[in-house]
């Protein structure tokens, strides 16, 4: 009987470490998901020379997957350096499905 308890125990320990670890893995997921897309923006903006369509059009797309896209012109007076610049932050959040909670985290970069 005692080696029974022993087993039930066992199984009990190894299902809650294996729900904390796929909670931590979906976590890595989103994060990884949501950098990917900040990188492909910036590379869609680049790709575009900063076409204010293809940053509306960015902007939408973020709303619908969950993000919160901001794309702000950073482009100095300089005469000497014509290029333009635009910053972008993507905001977005991750579910804590251990704590109940959701936490928000941003990407930041320059799109040039």
């Amino acid at each position: 009987m005692k080696q029974y308890i022993e087993t039930f125990v066992d199984v009990i320990v190894i299902l809650f470490i294996t729900f904390i670890s796929l909670q931590f893995i979906y976590a890595n997921l989103q994060i990884q998901n949501a950098k990917n897309y900040h990188h492909n923006v910036i590379t869609q903006i680049e790709a575009s020379d900063c076409n204010q369509n293809v940053i509306n059009q960015c902007s939408n797309e973020a709303a619908q997957k969950g993000y919160s896209l901001s794309v702000k012109n950073c482009t100095t007076n300089n005469q000497l350096d014509e290029r333009k610049c635009y910053y972008v932050c993507l905001t977005y959040k991750v579910p804590m499905g251990i704590v109940g909670k959701t936490k928000y985290y941003t990407a930041e970069g320059y799109a040039r």
